[in-house]
């Protein structure tokens, strides 16, 4: 805001209006001085302005017209015209309530941490007295941790004996293993090859009865044509026979013809060329008809020997085919024999192989083992050394806590009087 040299505001921006809660129009021309909680050191501060030309972080608190108080620094100075004649003072405020409200937060926070510091102190005492009774019972059990100790250090020796004779054992087996699973691998080869053997015989047992099928069936097929050729001989048979009995009647009707011609005398003499013609037509008819039936006789008795013979050949077809049929049931057995043993062998091979990984993992375990037992046997030596260092530390801890020396030859080790000096300095040790 801006202000008069008689203290009356001549302006003021949003930030103003929104602190105090009055509009612009209201605070234009109002006292400066009226808008704060001290109003006389309201007025002393833009006075300073006017007798210095400017302030920095003059601290006042604005009262807003609804009872809110706002903790501000101003920041003033005069403003001039051109000829060098103050017209009034430009102030501007910054909010601090926030930071007056942390102010406060550490002044408390202070407060607190020197209650919290003589409550800490008292816990020391506490703990000094709880020290001093872990000592006591720290100089009596180290005692015991000491014989613990030398009997696992005893113990860890043994055990890394055990598992240097168990290593060597386990090697043993690894190879046994391995030659197993060799054997198993040529059993597996061999039980491949005579499968693929028994699925070409199969195969070609497969085509075998087929090829006997097909031959049942042409045999079948050509059966049934000598059966319609049989039954078409038969037929020509009777037509032979009809043709024979027509050339008889055509031979009576010519000599009936011959003999009525000549009755006829001149006028049948026509007549009974035709019917001598007739005659000789019929006696060809007759020798034709005798010659297809001694043919036919002949193609009948040729049907009569194919039709036994085709019998014969179907017989034998269908006692191929069941033979056949037999063997490819066999050597289907047989296949399935083969492909269950080339399983199993596939399944040992696979069971030799998993055997043999399996060792592998177990004599790298034994390897592993072995060296923590060596480790195991060189720490369990380290922690007995550490315990009678820890023993003759708990002694000197208990002389020096009881204000005494400390018994002679019971200095403890450097090294595991830094580690307990270590441990102890931790956060909750």
């Amino acid at each position: 805001m801006t202000i008069s040299p008689e203290g009356k505001i001549t302006d003021v921006n949003e930030g103003s209006i929104k602190v105090t809660g009055v509009p612009r129009e209201k605070l234009i021309g109002t006292d400066f001085s009226d808008y704060f909680t001290e109003p006389e050191k309201a007025r002393e501060g833009y006075q300073q302005v006017f007798a210095k030309g400017f302030v920095t972080d003059y601290p006042l608190t604005i009262r807003h017209r609804g009872g809110k108080l706002t903790d501000v620094l101003y920041n003033a100075s005069v403003y001039k015209d051109v000829a060098g004649q103050v017209l009034g003072v430009f102030a501007a405020a910054r909010d601090v309530t926030a930071q007056k409200q942390a102010e406060e937060g550490l002044r408390k926070a202070h407060a607190e941490l020197e209650l919290r510091v003589e409550e800490r102190t008292a816990d020391l005492e506490r703990l000094v007295q709880q020290v001093r009774e872990g000592v006591k019972v720290l100089a009596s059990g180290t005692g015991e941790i000491l014989a613990a100790t030398s009997q696992v250090a005893s113990s860890s020796t043994e055990a890394a004996a055990s598992v240097s004779e168990t290593t060597a054992t386990v090697e043993e087996v690894k190879q046994t293993a391995q030659v197993a699973s060799q054997k198993a691998r040529h059993v597996l080869e061999s039980a491949q090859k005579l499968g693929q053997v028994s699925d070409t015989g199969k195969k070609s047992v497969e085509e075998t009865i087929e090829g006997m099928r097909r031959i049942r069936e042409q045999m079948e097929s050509i059966a049934e044509r000598i059966v319609r050729l049989s039954e078409q001989s038969q037929a020509i048979g009777e037509i032979v026979s009809a043709v024979n009995d027509l050339s008889d009647q055509s031979n009576l009707l010519a000599v009936n013809a011959a003999i009525e011609a000549a009755r006829a005398g001149e006028e049948g003499k026509g007549f009974g060329v035709v019917a001598q013609e007739i005659k000789s037509l019929a006696a060809q008819s007759k020798d034709a008809t005798a010659q297809v039936r001694a043919i036919l006789g002949d193609i009948q008795k040729a049907t009569g020997a194919a039709v036994m013979a085709t019998e014969q050949g179907t017989k034998a077809a269908e006692a191929g085919l069941q033979q056949s049929t037999q063997t490819g049931e066999s050597i289907r057995l047989l296949a399935d024999s083969i492909a269950e043993a080339a399983q199993a062998a596939a399944q040992i091979a696979a069971s030799s192989q998993q055997q043999s990984v399996g060792m592998d993992q177990v004599v790298l375990a034994m390897d592993n083992i072995e060296q923590a037992s060596k480790q195991n046997v060189a720490s369990a030596k380290q922690a007995e050394a550490a315990a009678q260092n820890l023993h003759g530390l708990g002694q000197r801890l208990s002389a020096l806590i009881e204000g005494k020396a400390a018994p002679s030859g019971m200095e403890p080790h450097s090294e595991t009087a830094a580690i307990l000096m270590r441990d102890t300095s931790r956060p909750g040790a």
